[in-house]
């Protein structure tokens, strides 16, 4: 058989009359063929194993007719641990007169497993003609190839298992985040009454504090989640990094509300604007080093440092300093050099810090920098992070992290009243959520009308006159982003201009610009809170 034209038959794709042509798979693929090639044989074929039954996963066909079915013996090799090789085998799908051999066909196949014995597919290659012998070299080269597409298959099992949970995951964070809204929400808006006793303030800020906890402990194990299945999401856009220091230790100090804390800051260098590189994980970073920083000083005080260099014309490292006291038992290098197992078999407040500094590191690492420590005297130290952005050229823009940095620096304020009453159009489906979210809009004056479907929000804005629509990013009938779609798609000219305002779990990178794209106007991802909330619908309704 001529190799070359093998190849571009096997190319084209023209498998037998009952194989639909199949999908490129890249390495599976190109393996195929390189069994086709080395046993000059018309078929070769991969199978694997989906749910008890073989599914066809890569087919080389050189030649329309079949003089058996394949399939029929790649399911006997599933049980068996050894190659399986027949010769002169008849009983051939339909007789064809004018084909002399073709109740005549040669077989091979050997099992594919996992390194532990599990089944995974089948690898065989066929031909219509029958084969003098199979040498035991060609037995050996079978079994090889057989490795190499074990290999692959379980790479492609392992790539889907790693979408699987990363979808699972997703998923999972925005069904937390909702409820923990309410919690973390209506907590905030207790703490914001006058009329609160001594006991009742301190038992609130008790279940603040322990909300707080609980979502950074969900957000630590879906950053985990993201780094093993090797998808973080990573967005790209300007920034400023002086405003996004300041908007991270703020929002640090609000959590820590009642404990001593005071962070002093210093900037070494004013190039801190005109910076592109992803901003929400910068965000997230800076927000794990200050916590950790802040749990490591013995004294609550802690200095940071900032500055910035460029590496190169376009790559600039940006490098931080916490400088602090610590206590003088701290094992700060063991807690540098924590693993994930060594944190898991062990117990306390130092392996959570230990945790906290394995995502710190992990995040630093994948925006090209790094974490570490330097003890001084005095049990002086110095907490230090690197990571590498790139320049923007231009005038300064905000960040799209904007909207975070507007939480207030304590929960004790009271909210402020909107300056004018709005009617706000409010569609959330889950019920305690929907009554924080109206809390929260009469705290300002507004007028609320809660409904928990899209369907709702389209029937009520043909009936009356809203002056903003607040959309839940999941609903059971129509998603936000559709609702949203269907809006701007109304008749009247009104329903064009009308501000609609995004409040979801769905905090992905990725998540905003869709749903931006949408028609929508500002984009809120929960947590939220009053100030958050009632300044993006001001911003919109001026």
């Amino acid at each position: 058989m001529d190799s070359s034209s093998h190849r571009q038959e096997s190319e084209t794709c023209s498998p037998p009359s009952h194989h639909a042509c199949l999908e490129a798979n890249g390495p599976v693929d190109r393996l195929t063929r390189l069994a086709a090639d080395l046993f000059q044989v018309s078929h070769a074929a991969i199978y694997r194993i989906v749910d008890g039954h073989l599914q066809l996963t890569s087919l080389t066909n050189s030649d329309d007719r079949e003089p058996f079915d394949i399939e029929q013996y790649c399911m006997t090799l599933t049980d068996c641990d050894a190659p399986l090789i027949l010769n002169d085998i008849g009983g051939c799908k339909g007789s064809n007169d004018a084909l002399p051999d073709s109740r005549s066909g040669f077989f091979a196949g050997q099992p594919l497993r996992t390194p532990a014995g599990l089944p995974l597919g089948v690898l065989c290659i066929a031909d219509a003609k029958p084969r003098r012998d199979f040498s035991t070299v060609q037995t050996a080269t079978l079994d090889t190839l057989s490795g190499l597409a074990a290999d692959l298959l379980q790479q492609r099992l392992s790539a889907e298992n790693r979408r699987l949970s990363s979808v699972l995951f997703d998923r999972l964070g925005h069904d937390l985040r909702t409820p923990m809204n309410g919690i973390l929400g209506m907590a905030e808006l207790l703490l914001a009454g006058e009329d609160l006793t001594d006991n009742h303030r301190r038992r609130i800020e008790v279940i603040r504090r322990s909300g707080d906890t609980v979502l950074s402990m969900l957000e630590s194990a879906l950053d985990l989640a993201k780094f093993d299945t090797g998808e973080p999401d990573f967005d790209v856009s300007p920034f400023d990094l002086k405003q996004l220091v300041r908007s991270v230790i703020s929002e640090l100090e609000r959590k820590e509300t009642g404990r001593e804390q005071q962070f002093q800051l210093t900037f070494c260098s004013e190039d801190h604007r005109d910076l592109l590189g992803s901003a929400s994980q910068i965000h997230k970073l800076l927000s794990r080093f200050f916590d950790i920083a802040s749990r490591l000083a013995a004294d609550g005080s802690v200095q940071v440092s900032t500055m910035t260099e460029l590496a190169n014309s376009a790559i600039v490292q940006i490098s931080l300093k916490a400088e602090l006291v610590c206590s003088p038992d701290h094992e700060l290098e063991r807690l540098l050099s924590s693993s994930i197992q060594s944190v898991s078999a062990a117990t306390g407040k130092r392996d959570e810090t230990g945790l906290r500094i394995i995502l710190c590191k992990k995040l630093a690492a994948m925006l090209g920098g790094s974490v570490g420590i330097k003890r001084h005297s005095d049990n002086r130290s110095t907490l230090w992070l690197t990571i590498l952005t790139r320049t923007r050229p231009g005038n300064p823009v905000k960040s799209p992290l904007d909207e975070r940095s507007s939480k207030p620096s304590s929960l004790e304020v009271k909210p402020r009243m909107a300056d004018k009453t709005l009617d706000v159009l409010v569609a959330e489906d889950d019920i305690d959520m929907a009554m924080f979210i109206e809390d929260l809009l009469m705290e300002a004056g507004h007028r609320a009308t809660v409904v928990h479907d899209g369907a709702s929000v389209l029937r009520l804005l043909e009936q009356k006159h809203f002056d903003v629509v607040v959309l839940d990013g999941r609903m059971p009938d129509m998603s936000g982003i559709e609702t949203a779609e269907r809006i701007r798609q109304l008749p009247l000219e009104q329903h064009a201009n009308l501000p609609i305002i995004a409040l979801t779990g769905e905090a992905l990178t990725g998540d905003r610009e869709r749903y931006l794209s949408a028609g929508m106007n500002a984009y809120i991802p929960k947590p939220v809170n009053y100030d958050t909330l009632i300044s993006t619908i001001k911003r919109y309704c001026s």
